[in-house]
């Protein structure tokens, strides 16, 4: 798969007139998040596209959009003929999300969950990994699928460790700090990818 295009993300981000001048200056997605003001100045970006470049890449929303365009362009992983292989989960969640709740409005716990997710999934695609299911305070995530790979449980564990740590960096609304747990296992599942383009995975 192709990486994905500057020019897109940067679109995504309404900060389409930056591509050219970034383009000029050799700047690709990868130098990006080490720029300063001070470099995108000299590169000739205005204030105000400083300003929202910067942001986009200190909250995450640079990669959150990279990681959601490259599963866009990802290959679909229906029409393959059903099979019987080996995967990894990873199974991950907020600690004491039900005290969470309870001590905040739900809007800010909604947020909260939303800031999770996010950190979440950009490990977890970073990683390798193909995230299976988003629900409230919890994240699923398999390996070794769409496309199988011989290190599926090392990318797991990779993934497993990133999150924990990303989400060791994030506060609830009233300040205090977040953390999360993380659980990976391998075994034998079924795949049927044909399933009008949704993969139906099943196993213990």
């Amino acid at each position: 798969m192709p990486p994905t295009d500057m020019s897109a993300v940067l679109s995504e981000l309404g900060l389409a007139p930056c591509a050219g001048a970034l383009a000029a200056a050799d700047v690709d997605l990868g130098v990006l998040p080490l720029l300063s003001d001070d470099d995108l100045r000299t590169i000739g970006l205005s204030l105000g596209h400083r300003r929202k470049l910067l942001h986009a890449v200190t909250s995450g929303e640079l990669a959150r959009v990279q990681a959601r365009l490259d599963a866009a362009a990802s290959p679909a992983p229906g029409h393959a003929s059903p099979e019987r292989r080996r995967l990894t989960v990873l199974c991950c969640d907020l600690v004491d999300s039900t005290g969470l709740t309870q001590r905040h409005e739900p809007e800010e716990v909604a947020r909260t969950l939303r800031l999770f997710q996010d950190v979440a999934m950009d490990a977890i695609t970073r990683a390798g990994g193909h995230p299976e299911r988003f629900k409230g305070d919890g994240v699923l995530a398999l390996f070794g699928y769409p496309l199988a790979t011989e290190d599926a449980a090392e990318m797991a564990v990779r993934a497993a460790r990133a999150v924990v740590a990303a989400v060791q960096g994030l506060t609830t609304p009233s300040g205090a700090p977040l953390a999360a747990r993380a659980a990976v296992d391998s075994g034998l599942a079924f795949i049927d990818g044909d399933r009008g383009g949704e993969g139906l995975v099943a196993g213990e």
